[in-house]
């Protein structure tokens, strides 16, 4: 899997990954002067991406003898009489440490932008346009401004493989590439943007670019649609229920209703017999060069947060739904979109051209 991120990321003109690795193990050798690279059970991944840098760093395991984290998070439920926890109270101070040490040091090294991904989160270029070496063809006109955006944010859009032909099982449970299973686009997390920062940025917080040097503007937001997406292929995601299956999230908890709609309005659609992915991007097609210039231009004018707001208000319910619109648009609702697939086909080919796949972990090499 890592070795695939890494693929992908080599297509799109990557020049450098950092990584911090915290693998059992890692840390505890390094602390005895050995390589963190060569000592990594990811080694084998490594190696097919020449400019890569390895930092050790701690697991839980690493500083069980200094602070149990089973010990302390139960003490503070008891404490709080169970209304927090380790996380809510700490968040996740780890990931903040090592999300700004990544940035700092390839900040330092030279690089002008830096995107902070985890590995299974994958940055897709619509399909219309050619992915390779894209992220250059992105960036360089931002950089090129007056006042560069301190940031690129992009939403994180959850993937899974559609319920159809007898596929759809949760992510990671084939035999195939990540990319292949993204074939649905599920929830998308506009409150959690995934940012490309730019060099002038002082301190990131996951998914906030809070401050950055002066000379630099505002976040811009880009267009998934015409721009570029993330899409989370997490594993064991899956289109089972209302919660995996609704366009944003609402922080409450899944109601009746809402599984009922569920399954009234998905699941024929995302299971055998029902429209298959083709027919439904063919639909939506149909229907948007149906609308006139001028409801093409108001669309286009309408953000993504705005048009969830709408599909809200006048669904009454608390998820995002098209369907329920008549609206079949292929964009920001449970809709079919092989994106993520149709760049695993190019991702494959690098892979298999710069890394030594029969030395890979069995059930990766499967796939190939």
């Amino acid at each position: 899997r890592v070795a695939e991120w890494l693929a992908h990321l080599r297509v799109l003109g990557v020049g450098h990954v950092l990584i911090t690795d915290n693998s059992d193990g890692v840390f505890a050798k390094a602390l005895s002067g050995q390589s963190a690279r060569e000592t990594s059970p990811l080694k084998v991944a490594y190696d097919g991406f020449s400019s890569i840098t390895v930092v050790p760093w701690p697991s839980l395991e690493d500083d069980r003898d200094q602070c149990d984290p089973g010990r302390v998070e139960a003490s503070i439920i008891k404490e709080s009489n169970a209304t927090c926890t380790t996380q809510s109270l700490f968040g996740r101070p780890a990931q903040y440490a090592a999300q700004n040490t990544c940035h700092r040091r390839l900040v330092a090294a030279g690089a002008q932008w830096v995107t902070h991904n985890d590995v299974d989160e994958f940055l897709v270029p619509p399909p219309s346009l050619n992915a390779e070496q894209y992220l250059m063809e992105l960036l360089t006109p931002f950089g090129e401004r007056r006042l560069p955006p301190r940031a690129l944010a992009l939403p994180c859009v959850f993937f899974a493989p559609c319920r159809m032909d007898n596929h759809g099982m949760p992510v990671g449970q084939s035999d195939k590439m990540l990319l292949s299973e993204g074939t649905c686009a599920g929830k998308a997390q506009l409150h959690r943007q995934k940012l490309i920062a730019h060099a002038s940025v002082t301190h990131l917080w996951v998914h906030y670019a809070f401050a950055a040097k002066q000379g630099v503007g505002d976040v811009v937001y880009l267009l998934p649609e015409k721009q570029l997406m993330l899409a989370h292929l997490r594993l064991g995601y899956s289109f089972d229920s209302a919660l995996a299956s609704r366009a944003v999230d609402n922080f409450g908890e899944i109601t009746q209703t809402e599984e009922k709609r569920f399954v009234e309005l998905y699941d024929e659609r995302l299971s055998a017999g029902g429209e298959t992915c083709v027919a439904a991007k063919k639909k939506t097609e149909e229907f948007w060069k149906a609308l006139t210039p001028a409801q093409r231009k108001a669309r286009a004018a309408e953000s993504i947060l705005e048009r969830t707001k709408r599909n809200r208000r006048e669904t009454g319910l608390g998820i995002s739904d098209c369907d329920l619109l008549g609206e079949d648009m292929f964009g920001w609702c449970w809709c079919v979109d092989d994106a993520p697939a149709r760049l695993a086909l190019r991702t494959r080919a690098e892979l298999v051209a710069r890394w030594d796949v029969s030395s890979l972990r069995r059930e990766v090499d499967a796939a190939w």
